[in-house]
């Protein structure tokens, strides 16, 4: 998954602090997710903030290692539940997903070390957990689904152009060379 991903979560997180009652009082916790400047500078998450720095216009956020890890552990648990076989809309079961993400151990372990850091109470944590495990399934099935149609309209045009008779004549040939 793109690690640009990991900050647009971090980032709507933020945004949604304010909309919604349920987030409101965990402002500790959310500035613990991401920030503006890349840390530890010597973890395994260098690779990532290097590339996430030269894409950045000082926009984008950077992950700290045990978010980073979390999101990697949530594309992997949908990647083994989600059936890739053919899109449609019950290729996804969110229900199934959802607690499959909630119950994976390596999803605790790393969302209690950030309550750690963040020193937040693990009751009021849990909303935020929740919404990062909707947002990043809304955010997989947006990226699954742009990736199929695209799949679908290269597999279309390669088609056409299959069926297309090839002209003997040169009006014909420049026909077909200025489209």
């Amino acid at each position: 998954m793109c690690c640009i991903t990991y900050g647009y979560i971090a980032m709507k997180i933020r945004k949604a602090t304010t909309r919604y009652a349920r987030l409101k009082g965990v402002d500790s916790l959310i500035n613990c997710l991401a920030t503006r400047k890349p840390i530890g500078v010597d973890t395994f998450v260098q690779r990532y903030q290097q590339w996430v720095f030269r894409q950045s216009r000082w926009g984008l956020l950077f992950p700290v290692p045990d978010f980073f890890l979390l999101v990697r552990e949530l594309d992997t648990i949908y990647r083994r539940t989600a059936h890739f076989t053919s899109v449609s809309a019950t290729m996804v079961n969110k229900c199934a997903l959802q607690e499959a993400m909630f119950e994976s151990f390596m999803i605790q372990y790393h969302w209690n070390k950030i309550i750690e850091l963040s020193h937040t109470d693990e009751c009021k944590s849990l909303p935020v957990l929740e919404y990062v495990i909707k947002l990043f399934i809304t955010v997989k099935g947006f990226a699954v689904t742009h990736k199929e149609r695209d799949r679908l309209k290269q597999k279309k045009t390669s088609k056409m152009d299959k069926s297309r008779k090839v002209s003997k004549s040169l009006r014909g040939k420049l026909k077909t060379s200025m489209q």
